[in-house]
């Protein structure tokens, strides 16, 4: 039996929901988000009308993620501020060939034996949804 991946459900919705999912993981969802991702929401008691309900995740897919986030907080944390500004530079392109080992230790696991650091490849999963979320909060403020 194949298991489905803890976190497949977060790469339904689109680069900029993931972030902010990220960013927030126990905050209520915006609407656009419960339909995409119906079975791993629940129905926030606190502060809700029974007209408009508000949603936010499962505690346990919340818990994930923000486990997740941690993690990527101290990956990022012990990168130098020039890989920093590299990663975030070309998010939406490929990575930097001097970082692409970094982000692929990312992968749950570990790089996968046999991988080649020397192929371009995008940042993608879980470092891209992270990579979104650092960026919306350097312009935000």
């Amino acid at each position: 039996m194949t298991r489905t991946p803890p976190l497949a459900w977060l790469y339904q919705l689109d680069r900029s929901q993931q972030a902010a999912l990220l960013a927030n993981p126990h905050g209520y969802l915006p609407f656009g988000v419960v339909d995409r991702i119906a079975g791993h929401i629940a129905v926030a008691r606190r502060d809700e009308t029974p007209q408009q309900p508000r949603w936010q995740l499962r505690a346990a897919e919340a818990n994930l993620l923000e486990d997740e986030r941690l993690r990527l907080d101290d990956w990022w944390g012990a990168l130098p501020p020039a890989a920093r500004e590299a990663l975030l530079a070309t998010r939406h392109t490929a990575v930097p060939e001097q970082y692409r080992e970094s982000v692929l230790d990312l992968v749950p696991g570990g790089i996968p034996s046999g991988t080649d650091v020397e192929t371009s490849f995008m940042a993608s999963g879980i470092a891209a949804a992270y990579l979104e979320m650092v960026h919306r909060t350097q312009h935000e403020g």
